[in-house]
């Protein structure tokens, strides 16, 4: 297996890796190539690559933090666990060299045999054994697309349906964004329901990054801003969907806290769901399900509304924490969340010093 680490890709190399994604059953919005401009990471990226042959058969791109921690989220990509095992062991191998405190990731692939496969591989390197944590897994609920769209619909739990089709009476229609007015619309309304819900949200660059996704999405046509509106046009909610893989993923959602009495974001993700039919994706993937939510949480309110889309629960192997330098690592874990409200202002700073 050949490899190489590359802090930029040509534009022929974006392709490549983009059409290797496409192709995976499990990929991740996160592990696209230009995913660091989208969200504006403060640090730096590198793009990991294993090939057999010449084709490509393992890709990650990895998040280098400023304080020496690097970080794959939902990768690294490939459908073999055994490939996944050996660039796991490179990328180890190469962040050691490297001089960074460790590696944290979460592998796309699903909890089972791949996962003990994994596991195994894993345990068969040496230098892997001595560094190797666990976390938590990350569950989801998906929807399998492989059948006819009013199959998938006769599975929306009872209330889902008659809240849907209440909504339709009302004359609230869900279509994609179609000009900038509507897109800050959206924002607006996204803003404030995380404000009136008393959710962190760093309003300016979230924004920012939502709009940067939305030019993202457009134009590689990997998914939709769907908003839900009246007949006149007024925009009262609406989600984000992207093609991930062979899935359709639901990325977030808002709806007007003022609106509660309409059935908003139901509306969103059945069109949604249409819409995924119509591309011939092999999932909708609900993106979020946390089996240990207790009754009177809001993640368990969040748990019931996916739920009633009638998907079925997928929870992914458990993320993988490659400590190279033990206590640095965890102390670096327990500062930079404090810290990392600042990395813009820091990165000039600490860059000649920790970034090598």
């Amino acid at each position: 297996m050949d490899v190489e680490f590359k802090h930029t890709l040509s534009e022929s190399e974006r392709e490549e890796v983009a059409a290797f994604q496409d192709s995976l059953t499990f990929a991740a919005l996160e592990q696209y190539p230009d995913w660091g401009s989208v969200v504006e990471f403060s640090g730096r990226v590198c793009h990991f690559t294993a090939r057999e042959s010449g084709v490509i058969v393992c890709y990650a791109l990895v998040f280098e933090r400023l304080i020496n921690v690097a970080l794959v989220e939902f990768g690294p990509l490939g459908s073999d666990p055994k490939v996944l095992a050996e660039s796991i062991r490179h990328i180890h191998n190469h962040y050691r060299r490297r001089g960074f405190l460790g590696v944290h990731m979460q592998p796309s692939l699903p909890a089972g045999e791949p996962s003990a496969i994994l596991e195994r591989e894993i345990r068969g390197y040496p230098e892997l054994v001595p560094c190797l944590r666990r976390g938590d897994q990350w569950c989801t609920l998906v929807i399998d697309m492989r059948q006819d769209v009013e199959q998938i619909y006769k599975r929306f739990s009872k209330g889902h349906r008659s809240a849907i089709r209440r909504a339709a009476k009302e004359g609230m229609i869900a279509r994609p964004v179609q000009d900038e007015g509507e897109l800050h619309a959206f924002l607006d309304i996204f803003v404030k329901m995380h404000r009136a819900r008393r959710l962190h949200l760093d309003v300016g660059p979230t924004r920012h990054v939502l709009a940067r996704l939305w030019v993202f999405l457009s134009d590689r046509r990997m998914g939709h801003f769907l908003i839900v509106t009246d007949s006149s046009g007024k925009v009262y909610g609406g989600i984000v969907i992207a093609r991930q893989g062979r899935a359709m993923r639901y990325y977030k959602g808002a709806a007007d806290p003022d609106q509660r009495h309409r059935s908003l974001l139901h509306t969103a993700l059945s069109e949604g769901i249409r819409m995924a039919g119509d591309a011939g994706v092999d999932r909708f993937d609900l993106w979020g399900y946390n089996p240990r939510a207790q009754r009177g949480d809001q993640q368990y309110g969040i748990n019931t509304f996916k739920k009633g889309f009638g998907g079925e629960p997928l929870c992914y192997t458990e993320p993988i924490d490659l400590v190279i330098r033990p206590v640095r690592y965890r102390l670096v874990n327990t500062v930079w969340p404090l810290l990392k409200p600042c990395a813009g202002l820091l990165r000039p700073v600490l860059k000649p010093f920790v970034l090598k």
